[in-house]
């Protein structure tokens, strides 16, 4: 008796009833579903570009992805320094976090490093530095906003210092990380708004990678958050203005 009910399946939902047993899927585009013990008895988690309670909208688009600044330096014949930043937009108050999670991945190449305590991985370089080494300039870092080395260490970071520790052009280490992520300490003081650098890539200038990171922040409103997925094609970016 015991095995015959352990081998029955369970019953097809009632007609009319909507969960997480339905078919097909009630959570359209890659969306996963969760049951929940209130109605309507399931809860949808979008995927990255969709959003509404069956996942069946696309999301608005809140960051621009944009190559702000693109130089060559001195001293480093055959690379090309990008600023890469996001133009927040549709509602958009602020952004105090950049990251990787599963299935979109941060995904940033190999590019120079200049060694410390000159060059940082994390909130740029202290402008002072490069009078002193002038290569710093040209480090490659990331950040959410800050450029002038972060003196109030206003950033903090998780799951990426193991990638920081190899990444670099010396060995080719890039890195494609979907558990990690840099962000403001206390959200609610980022100054991250309107247009907001989020690194600083030095490559050889063969190299036109596509970089991609996820970006986080509120919504106008102050009280709602918003996520989407940033892609940059460096192959499609500006000439570079210094030849």
């Amino acid at each position: 008796m015991i095995k015959a009910l352990m081998a029955t399946k369970a019953p097809p939902p009632p007609s009319g009833r909507v969960d997480c047993l339905t078919k097909p899927p009630v959570c359209k585009n890659g969306g996963k579903c969760n049951t929940v013990f209130y109605y309507p008895l399931y809860k949808c988690d979008c995927a990255f570009g969709y959003e509404g309670k069956n996942c069946e909208k696309k999301s608005a688009v809140y960051g621009k992805p944009l190559v702000d600044q693109i130089t060559t330096g001195g001293g480093l014949k055959g690379w090309i320094t990008y600023r890469l930043s996001v133009q927040l937009q549709n509602g958009v108050k602020n952004m105090y976090t950049i990251f990787g999670s599963k299935g979109k991945p941060m995904d940033i190449p190999p590019a120079y490093q200049v060694p410390a305590p000159f060059g940082r991985n994390i909130g740029g370089v202290n402008p002072a530095f490069t009078k002193i080494q002038k290569l710093a300039a040209y480090d490659s870092w990331l950040t959410v906003g800050i450029t002038n080395g972060d003196p109030g260490n206003a950033l903090g970071s998780a799951g990426i210092a193991d990638q920081f520790m190899k990444w670099g052009t010396a060995y080719g280490f890039g890195f494609k990380d979907e558990d990690c992520g840099i962000f403001w300490m206390n959200p609610k003081a980022s100054t991250a708004k309107g247009k907001v650098v989020v690194a600083q890539l030095t490559l050889k200038s063969s190299a036109k990678p596509t970089v991609k990171m996820g970006i986080l922040g509120k919504l106008r409103d102050g009280v709602k958050t918003y996520r989407s997925y940033v892609q940059w094609n460096l192959a499609k970016a500006p000439p570079n203005p210094f030849g």
